[in-house]
């Protein structure tokens, strides 16, 4: 890794741990990189599993810079391959039309660090080779758009968000234990307390006890529950392993749709169902209020109905009088408290009601039971939800490592997609080019696209193209490039077949509408290094006698094309100058033929170059379209200008 490389002794204690080595990480950003990611070896980890997202998280990093740092960090080999600005665009646009396969940005980042890989990386290239071919022919036995669908719901899990329990509190025994559970992060989802400062515990719906002696008298809470402090952190907030899985749910559900269709394993099934039974039933005061209340209305109905059937004696009269309950009247009351206790009981209160009429619950005693009652839900829940968490623990990392692998597939799908749809084939490597069928992606879905046939490079290592206007020589060295960076790659290319040879560098140059002062110049001297390096090249021009006068662009053509002959590179110039060109130096020339135009006035062409064939540029034929298309004067001006040929 560059890092390493580069690292020196000094470094190895400097804070960036060297990051500033690499290029275009400075101080500050090195800086940011460690504060983000929390340590040297996990930026360089998470550059080299290419999470993009993660450096575009960081603030004032967007998606471009992101590719960059990642790019920088892992060390990128594409502007040692493509040398010029054209080649480079070619390049981005494979990217782009690869890219818009994907479903996730996890994909579509991982693509757009796709780049072109040196020749001596051969085996490299063979792997990616056969990861997309295989990617293709999986891609073609499923239901593309379902997939496509499914996987455009999977993204990277979400951080928790921290929600407090505000009905309970931990009590611990000591100062000590408080900052230790506080730096483990217990406070994040509940209040904490010690004895000092432990006044109002019964006001709380729980109390968990954490304790290390048990020293401490919590007999007279009915809302306690103990646990050792030396618990795992979920025994005593079982929120710290239960909200990652909760915050993530409709996450997990997509995966376990997704593995269920791919006939992938899936735990995200069990911790839907863990999840689906972990609810607390919260406790609805004012609803069971009025239940209370009915039941008391009813008890005195009862209790009224009773009483006209029950005929009192003289001595039961004294009785009454004497403040005592006749027997009669006492099995009455005791029968209609008794159903009415257990239609309390069922509500889950149990209160105490005394004898009197009209029969009534006091207030304080029915609070108690509530309290109680809320108790009993807090202590059921949170036990339940310990068990849940103990159980989910483990499934953390199932979990991760399963949207990790949708993310990689959708990775895979993606380029199995582009592979499919582009019908692109493997490329073999050998020391020349021959291209069958090949076509421009940009029209290769297009139903009347036009393939074509092309050889060059062994012994003809330079050849000129000539040929019709808008015959296709600028898109035959488009596709050129375009195979050329895809085989680089390691992407399978649009051809029927293709052999192609590795270079060290690519150039495409082409003609500048106008060349303003020194520009002239320019062009010499960015073209000079392409004459004097040693390296394997590919070198495609077009058009460049428009460059200057036409008899010195010869020349100058001419001298460039016979050193690039006398070496190991390869090249093809697109020009209307072959006869001017090939005074001064022998190579092939190959011609793309217009035969004329058909009924509606477009141009006949025969796109695929004949071999040694000087083809002339067709000018006549656009004027006569031009003019057989317009009318008035317009016609009149080309028709003259017909008349000239």
């Amino acid at each position: 890794m560059p890092v390493e490389k580069r690292t020196t002794p000094k470094q190895a204690h400097d804070p960036a741990c060297g990051l500033t080595a690499i290029d275009g990480i400075g101080d500050k950003m090195a800086l940011r990189l460690l504060k983000h990611f929390g340590s040297c070896e996990e930026v360089v980890a998470a550059a080299k599993r290419l999470e993009i997202d993660r450096f575009a998280e960081m603030d004032g990093v967007g998606r471009g810079r992101a590719i960059s740092l990642v790019k920088n960090l892992i060390g990128d080999a594409a502007h040692s391959f493509l040398k010029t600005e054209r080649v480079e665009a070619i390049y981005d646009d494979i990217i782009s039309l690869a890219g818009s396969y994907s479903s996730t940005d996890y994909a579509k980042n991982k693509i757009s660090l796709l780049t072109p890989l040196p020749r001596e990386r051969k085996k490299e290239m063979d792997e990616r080779m056969g990861f997309v071919l295989s990617a293709r022919d999986e891609v073609a036995r499923l239901d593309i758009p379902l997939v496509r669908s499914m996987l455009s719901k999977i993204h990277r899990p979400k951080e928790p968000r921290t929600v407090r329990s505000p009905g309970r509190v931990i009590l611990v025994e000591s100062e000590n234990d408080y900052e230790r559970l506080r730096g483990e992060g217990i406070s994040n989802f509940c209040e904490m307390t010690t004895p000092d400062y432990a006044s109002g515990l019964h006001e709380y719906d729980l109390v968990v006890y954490a304790y290390e002696r048990g020293e401490l008298d919590v007999s007279g809470l009915d809302n306690i529950v103990m646990v050792p402090s030396g618990c795992k952190s979920f025994e005593m907030a079982p929120e710290s392993v239960l909200s990652f899985f909760a915050s993530n749910l409709s996450l997990m559900e997509n995966i376990a749709v997704l593995s269920g269709h791919l006939g992938r394993e899936s735990v995200s099934r069990r911790v839907m169902e863990i999840l689906g039974n972990l609810k607390k039933e919260d406790i609805n005061t004012a609803d069971l209020e009025r239940k209370v209340q009915g039941i008391t209305d009813l008890m005195n109905d009862r209790l009224s109905e009773r009483m006209k059937n029950i005929q009192l004696s003289g001595s039961d009269v004294l009785q009454v009088m004497g403040q005592g309950m006749p027997a009669a009247v006492k099995a009455v009351y005791d029968d209609v408290i008794r159903e009415g206790s257990a239609k309390l009981r069922s509500i889950g209160l149990n209160v105490s009601i005394t004898p009197s009429y009209p029969l009534k619950i006091e207030e304080d005693e029915l609070e108690r039971a509530l309290k109680k009652l809320c108790s009993q839900k807090s202590r059921e829940y949170f036990e339940f939800a310990v068990r849940a968490a103990r159980e989910l623990v483990p499934m953390r990392k199932k979990i991760e490592e399963e949207i990790q692998s949708a993310l990689e597939f959708d990775y895979r799908f993606s380029l199995g997609c582009f592979a499919l749809d582009y019908g692109l084939v493997k490329p073999e490597i050998c020391d020349s080019y021959d291209l069958e069928s090949c076509v421009h992606l940009n029209i290769a879905q297009k139903h009347d696209a036009v393939r074509v046939d092309y050889q060059f490079g062994n012994p003809d290592n330079i050849v000129l193209l000539t040929g019709a206007n808008s015959g296709g020589k600028t898109t035959l060295l488009e596709t050129i490039s375009q195979i050329v960076i895809m085989t680089h790659m390691g992407l399978p290319v649009c051809a029927g077949a293709a052999r192609v040879e590795l270079v060290d560098e690519l150039y495409f140059f082409a003609h500048k509408r106008s060349l303003s002062a020194g520009a002239f110049e320019t062009f010499l001297r960015g073209f000079m290094p392409v004459v004097v390096s040693e390296k394997k090249k590919l070198v495609l021009a077009d058009e460049l006698e428009a460059m200057t006068e036409l008899e010195a662009a010869s020349k100058i053509i001419a001298t460039f094309m016979e050193f690039l002959k006398n070496t190991d590179s390869k090249g093809v110039i697109v020009t209307h100058m072959a006869g001017e060109i090939g005074k001064f130096v022998k190579v092939r020339i190959d011609g793309i033929d217009a035969g004329g135009l058909d009924d509606d006035y477009n141009l006949v062409v025969d796109r695929t170059p004949k071999i040694g064939h000087h083809a002339r540029s067709t000018p006549e034929l656009i004027v006569k379209k031009l003019e057989m298309t317009t009318t008035g004067r317009e016609r009149e001006i080309y028709s003259s200008i017909m008349k000239k040929f």
